[in-house]
């Protein structure tokens, strides 16, 4: 028997995951309901993301908030491109932290789905009912983030975009995109894009803080609030840099 993927079947948002709860029609909100899919789905959350080390943090909602630069399909590959929103903040830190003129640049992270077998975008209607999207048709949308299931040993990944449609669509304004595959990998070259821009010490700060170093983890809020500044110069002391050190014009 041929493998089929369980998407090919997935009818409903609360199908694919997420913090989704859609009261049929007519019937009031019940918040215990509300909470207990919200629950349901923390639990998940909290599972390994099943990708290897070097890329977890390019998946399970990590690239959050960063822009949809471009999605296609290649043979059986599947590439989704972004501008890494963790990137951009912590570059605009940084520029704060030397005294420089913020330098504009595309902080390039490719995800990449091999051995893709099934490909589907859809939106959802206030039933929560799942209609056809087209992906292709996503750059300049927002990546709101993404999680796996596992199935046979393939893997299920699911991405949710903001692209938002006129007002009064009957459809939301976030579309899923559904693939299944074998593995999941990324190309990330966000670092270069900062050595561009600032110099060398610029990329090496950035991988301290993707790598945790600073005797503490490091979440995705570092990179989008004032402990940015914090941690920068404590990373800068430790690798006894001063502003001179880095790139500082346009």
């Amino acid at each position: 028997m041929s493998y089929r993927t369980w998407l090919t079947k997935a009818r409903s948002v609360h199908d694919i995951g997420g913090e989704f709860y859609a009261p049929k029609g007519g019937e009031p909100w019940d918040d215990a309901r509300d909470q207990r899919a919200s629950e349901k789905w923390q639990r998940h959350a909290r599972q390994p993301v099943p990708v290897e080390e070097a890329f977890r943090t390019c998946f399970g909602g990590w690239m959050h908030d960063s822009t949809v630069l471009g999605i296609e399909r290649l043979g059986s590959r599947f590439r989704v491109r972004l501008n890494s929103i963790k990137a951009c903040d912590f570059a605009s830190y940084l520029a704060q932290v030397i005294g420089a003129d913020p330098v504009d640049r595309r902080y390039r992270v490719d995800l990449i789905l091999h051995d893709v077998s099934y490909v589907r975008a859809a939106r959802h209607d206030r039933l929560g009912h799942l209609r056809f999207a087209d992906w292709e048709r996503l750059s300049g949308s927002e990546f709101l983030g993404d999680w796996f299931f596992e199935q046979d040993g393939r893997l299920q990944w699911i991405a949710q975009i903001y692209d938002r449609l006129p007002r009064g669509s009957a459809l939301s304004d976030d579309v899923f995109l559904m693939v299944d595959c074998a593995r999941a990998t990324a190309d990330d070259r966000s670092a270069e894009a900062l050595v561009d821009a600032y110099g060398a010490p610029a990329a090496r700060l950035y991988r301290d803080a993707l790598a945790g170093r600073d005797d503490r983890p490091i979440d995705f809020d570092v990179f989008s609030s004032s402990k940015t500044e914090d941690y920068i110069r404590r990373r800068m002391a430790v690798h006894h840099l001063t502003p001179s050190n880095f790139r500082r014009g346009k």
